[in-house]
């Protein structure tokens, strides 16, 4: 595995859902936009950064290709079979495409059901964190991923993040997979979050399959 600096990818054909003025013009006094991409798995590679929320435990990351390290923790964690004890960042380097994952723990008892039920929101501080983390790396592209378990459970920790990450970050998409929620879980989900970012200012595109 090599360092190697983040590279965009275009944004294939989708239907917009309430898409407003895309690429919104800074200079001009346009509000900034963001498009929140849902994509199935096959796409993933669309997008360069990943982010995967994982139980925090002993590390289990599940390999160390190089050619195959995010695809296959990215499912990993889908199915629930990846945990660590702190953050960590896989990267790779495939004909020149750099791609990284980076994993970050959350407490068993911030991921049970009864802990979601008593607090809806996760702690402030927890996703402040994840965002200042973030900061090192500046990607334009991000996207997020949880086990389908925890999406099931948990579907508004998608909105917390997606909300925190657009208005801290300069980051102009956002990219969830269709298969742990599935599509019309993820677009209610993305009207959500275009409601919460437009009272910060910030339109917001819906681009779903």
């Amino acid at each position: 595995m090599t360092d190697a600096s983040i590279e965009t990818q275009e944004q294939s054909s989708a239907h917009p859902l309430g898409a407003q003025s895309k690429h919104a013009d800074l200079a001009s006094g346009a509000a900034p936009s963001l498009d929140l991409c849902i994509i199935p798995r096959c796409r993933r590679v669309e997008c360069p950064f990943w982010v995967g929320i994982v139980p925090e435990g002993a590390d289990s990351i599940q390999s160390f290709s190089q050619e195959e390290v995010v695809n296959t923790n990215l499912d990993a964690i889908y199915a629930g079979k990846v945990q660590v004890s702190q953050t960590f960042l896989l990267t790779e380097n495939v004909q020149g495409l750099a791609r990284f994952l980076l994993m970050a723990p959350l407490s068993q008892t911030m991921m049970s059901v009864s802990a979601r039920r008593q607090a809806p929101s996760l702690s402030p501080s927890w996703i402040w964190d994840l965002c200042e983390q973030l900061t090192a790396w500046q990607p334009k592209s991000l996207g997020i991923c949880l086990s389908s378990d925890f999406c099931a459970l948990a579907p508004s920790l998608l909105a917390e993040m997606v909300t925190e990450i657009a208005s801290s970050l300069s980051v102009q998409k956002v990219y969830l997979e269709v298969e742990p929620m599935g599509l019309n879980a993820l677009c209610a989900l993305g009207l959500d979050i275009k409601g919460q970012l437009g009272v910060k200012g910030l339109c917001v595109d819906i681009w779903h399959p």
